[in-house]
């Protein structure tokens, strides 16, 4: 009825039913030895006598290959390998966004899967047209299923095969199988999927054949001519006839393999040469062969590379800027990273000037930037999106800002060989539900593949400017004023700005007054302000170099709401306001702790023999002296409202009180 089974040194004393004479012992360890003793037992429960001792050592688990798989032996000629050592080859590997981790380690590339269950590999260019298989060798430490998807352009088909754990698994698909594919000519990716939290080792991936081939036609009819230049690469036409059915090409500079091709007989291929030199002439030799090695004459063809354009240079004057990507202004975000998205753009970071770096793309089709440093983008408070674009061929590009969950693109009509500026509203992404304050990726997006692009000045702008009204109408005030914004300004007419230099000649304290002759307002610099009481001026943002010196000037800007209390522990604080005692000649000191936005102090060393109650600095033009209204500050509450600029923003100060765009009160 049952057998009993003991191995006492290892702690196993259990009973099992037979199944077909045999009895299955498990829960064992691996690589472990085992000396068992059995006993039957009859439905009597009368048990015999042991049996003599049976010796078994378990086989051990391993979680990764402890040895290389053997070597693939097929002649390299019958041979098309995506991976392998024996055959010179390595493919490029792609996550595509799975999360698959991949490492090239001594017996192979181990990959591991996440959930999503697949990677791709790319990086060739594979006339299979004359292979009969494909092949893998992969190890894995359990039994799995695995499915292989060659991609070749027309409609994708996997065939799945099963892998034994504990081995290396040599896998063999008939091209048969896939009834999908039509025409073997140029597989230019694989696929691997279906493969959720799996874990294993490739060390071969190539197509073969296995019979030779043999054939001693060379290809006839050969055709090549020039169909595109760009700046670093040039595209060729080429077309020949073979008994194969299928015809490889190579384009050679002298004795130097610039680019493969590969087609079908009498059928017409594209062939980009990348990595050329630009504004340079070239005699280039088309040479079509087959897979026997037999060559055609080669056909020449000359090409002239494109000279690199100059530079775009960014106008930022009267904007509000948030830069993603240029080189006239420092970015938001650093290290953009591009690529792996499925894409057959080859793509660089170019310098083509000593100050402007572009994203320069080959064989474009689309581009991903994403992974950068600095976090999400915030454009919430931007109007526009603005994009520099340099085409070779291509008349449109779209342009897609990416938020969690949201995307949507626009489409910019481009002029060939020239660059073109676009602005984007943003109101034209409205119907995409785009978060603006959360920007983690942008896409640009060509319509036909192959064409040379260069992008630059990729950055979201706002109209803007600083508008004060100044001194409210206040007689007594005069129209005067201090102010700080944290960007340069440009002041328009009817309006004056001063910077000042403090003295101390006895109890004289004088701000002497010097007018800044540009009317150029430097950012974060303290000054003196005067207009028309009442009237309403506007600053423009301005990105022109300020020519007034102001390494003299004694007014500190307080561009945002400032504590002062550190800066007091020092020194008498000095804020221009109205006084009825004195009416309004100076500064005056000061007690309170902050210092509005928008407003501008004078800081004087503490001397202890003066009277804080009365201290105050008058102020002169060129030494002399002034009769006139400042502006009126009960408690520095000032009657000023302007808008600043904080950190590439527009916000609202009103009587010292900052406001968010919304009119939302900021404590």
């Amino acid at each position: 009825a049952k057998f009993h089974v003991v191995d006492a040194t290892n702690g196993i004393d259990a009973k099992y039913a037979p199944n077909n004479g045999k009895i299955t012992i498990t829960g064992l360890t691996a690589a472990t030895a085992y000396n068992f003793t059995v006993t039957a037992i009859d439905v009597a429960q009368n048990e015999s006598a042991n049996s003599k001792s049976v010796a078994v050592t378990t086989t051990a688990h391993y979680t990764e290959p402890q040895a290389a798989c053997a070597a693939p032996t097929w002649p390299a000629n019958q041979v098309k390998a995506m991976y392998s050592p024996t055959y010179g080859a390595d493919y490029t590997h792609q996550d595509w966004g799975s999360g698959t981790v991949y490492v090239q380690e001594e017996f192979g590339k181990k990959y591991t899967l996440a959930a999503s269950g697949y990677f791709g590999s790319d990086g060739f260019s594979l006339n299979c047209l004359m292979m009969e298989k494909l092949h893998y060798d992969i190890w894995i430490e359990n039994d799995a299923t695995i499915r292989f998807v060659p991609i070749w352009g027309g409609a994708e088909q996997g065939i799945t095969k099963s892998l034994t754990g504990q081995q290396w698994n040599s896998i063999d698909i008939d091209l048969s199988e896939y009834t999908n594919v039509t025409d073997w000519g140029n597989v230019y990716q694989m696929k691997i999927d279906q493969a959720s939290n799996l874990t294993f080792w490739i060390a071969n991936a190539y197509f073969y054949r296995e019979s030779a081939i043999v054939d001693s036609e060379v290809p006839t009819n050969v055709s090549a001519n020039l169909a595109e230049t760009g700046f670093y690469s040039v595209k060729i036409t080429a077309q020949a006839e073979d008994n194969s059915g299928a015809v490889n090409f190579r384009v050679m500079n002298g004795e130097t393999i610039l680019a493969t091709g590969v087609a079908a007989t009498a059928t017409p291929t594209t062939i980009t040469v990348n990595n050329l030199t630009p504004g340079t002439a070239y005699n280039l030799n088309v040479v079509a062969y087959d897979d026997a090695g037999n060559a055609a004459s080669p056909v020449v063809v000359e090409a002239n590379t494109k000279v690199v354009p100059a530079p775009i240079v960014p106008d930022f004057n009267a904007k509000v800027v948030l830069p993603v990507f240029t080189d006239a202004k420092a970015c938001v975000v650093s290290n953009i990273h591009s690529g792996g998205w499925g894409e057959n753009t080859q793509h660089e970071w170019l310098q083509i000037a000593p100050n402007d770096k572009v994203f320069y793309a080959q064989n474009f089709n689309y581009a991903g930037w994403h992974s950068w440093g600095g976090g999400d983008i915030n454009a919430s408070e931007m109007d526009f999106l603005h994009v520099d674009i340099y085409s070779t061929g291509m008349t449109q590009v779209s342009v897609t800002p990416i938020s969690p969950g949201h995307e949507g693109s626009y489409t910019i009509e481009l002029t060939p060989n020239a660059w073109t500026s676009a602005d984007i509203p943003l109101s034209a992404y409205a119907a995409n539900n785009i978060d603006w304050t959360k920007i983690f990726q942008f896409k640009f997006m060509n319509p036909v593949d192959g064409n040379e692009l260069m992008i630059d000045n990729v950055y979201f702008w706002s109209y803007g400017v600083t508008t004060t009204s100044v001194m409210g109408g206040d007689a007594a005030t005069g129209g005067w004023a201090t102010f700080a914004c944290a960007e340069k300004i440009q002041l328009p007419n009817g309006i004056s700005a001063y910077k000042a230099v403090y003295s101390n000649e006895g109890n004289d304290e004088v701000l002497n007054l010097t007018e800044l002759s540009d009317g150029i307002i430097p950012a974060n610099a303290g000054v003196v302000l005067h207009g028309t009481a009442g009237e309403t001026f506007t600053f423009s943002l301005t990105d022109e170099t300020p020519v007034t010196d102001m390494s003299d000037n004694m007014l500190v800007g307080c561009a945002v709401r400032t504590d002062i209390s550190g800066v007091a522990a020092s020194n008498d604080i000095f804020c221009m306001r109205y006084s009825e005692l004195f009416g309004i000649t100076g500064f005056f000191l000061y007690t309170g702790q902050y210092i509005p936005a928008g407003k501008a102090y004078l800081p004087v060393p503490k001397d202890p023999g003066a009277a804080p109650v009365s201290r105050r600095v008058r102020f002169v033009f060129n030494n002399e002296n002034v009769a006139t209204g400042v502006e009126q500050e009960a408690n520095m509450q000032t009657t000023v409202c302007h808008k600043v600029i904080e950190n590439g923003r527009l916000i609202i100060i009103r009587n010292g009180i900052r406001y968010t765009a919304e009119g939302l009160r900021v404590e």
